[in-house]
């Protein structure tokens, strides 16, 4: 499990939490929540902005509702403008203390792709290793969920869902939004089939990446590559044998007629 900071793809759960709209766009917003307020369109939850609307709506006889508007967009300018930037500062302050405590443990649903091989194999001299999650055994894999593949990087909640929050019409969905950046890569990654485990470090751990013990029932198989040596191969059945009886042993076999990698039963795992 490691920490996202060691990642082959800097854009993989990016470092910089981009707002998308400026103190404006989200002053713009605020005042269109107002206006739907004094038209009979919802109510604010907030108590302050619940005494500023009770306030508009006193004078509404005496004064044109883009006065009063225009009059509030000057007070949200004056008074909340730099806690605004400063929430934003925060913000990505915050982000960059949790990033290097995140750890995240990556699988894949094939084991056959030579673009895996080659970026994660050592060209084919390592190894895969084959899980499989069971609720009884509460494996950690149980949790893994499945890597979404887009063009557009991940997204902050917008202006209006910050401007009603703000109101206390609703909270933001933190978990949604931020479920985004642990879980969105760039579609060219695709070819990975990628599933992920995302947690974070415990209070005793520190560096960049955590080494958790698996149930060794949950290790069903391991697929050796086509150039891996014989030394290497040797060693990898001994430490099946030793440890991990119930898992099968296969060959990752280069098909050049059909441009697959084929895998191989070597050695069936023990009943």
């Amino acid at each position: 499990y490691s920490s996202p900071l060691l990642f082959n793809d800097p854009f993989d759960v990016p470092r910089h939490l981009d707002l998308g709209f400026t103190f404006v766009e989200f002053r713009e917003e605020a005042l269109k929540c107002f206006a739907d307020y004094l038209g009979g369109n919802g109510l604010p939850g907030s108590p302050n902005a619940r005494r500023v609307l009770d306030q508009m709506r006193k004078r509404i006889e005496d004064r044109p509702v883009d006065a009063m508007l225009n009059d509030l967009g000057a007070v949200l300018t004056f008074f909340t403008q730099r806690a605004f930037e400063k929430t934003a500062q925060d913000l990505q302050a915050v982000w960059d203390d949790r990033v290097p405590g995140m750890r995240i443990c990556c699988f894949s649903e094939t084991a056959a792709s030579p673009a895996m091989w080659a970026h994660y194999g050592d060209h084919h001299r390592g190894a895969v290793l084959q899980f499989e999650s069971s609720d009884e055994r509460d494996s950690l894999s149980l949790m893994a969920q499945p890597v979404r593949y887009q063009n557009e990087k991940p997204s902050l909640p917008p202006a209006e869902k910050w401007a009603r929050a703000l109101l206390g019409e609703a909270p933001i969905d933190w978990d949604g939004y931020l479920h985004e950046y642990f879980f969105a890569k760039a579609a060219e990654w695709s070819y990975e089939r990628e599933y992920r485990v995302s947690t974070h470090k415990k209070e005793n751990e520190s560096g960049l990446f955590s080494d958790y013990v698996f149930h060794p029932l949950d290790l069903r198989g391991l697929v050796v590559g086509s150039a891996v040596s014989a030394e290497d191969e040797a060693a990898l059945r001994a430490i099946l044998h030793r440890k991990y009886p119930h898992a099968a042993l296969y060959h990752a076999r280069i098909n050049l007629n059909e441009n697959v990698i084929a895998m191989e039963l070597v050695a069936a795992g023990a009943a």
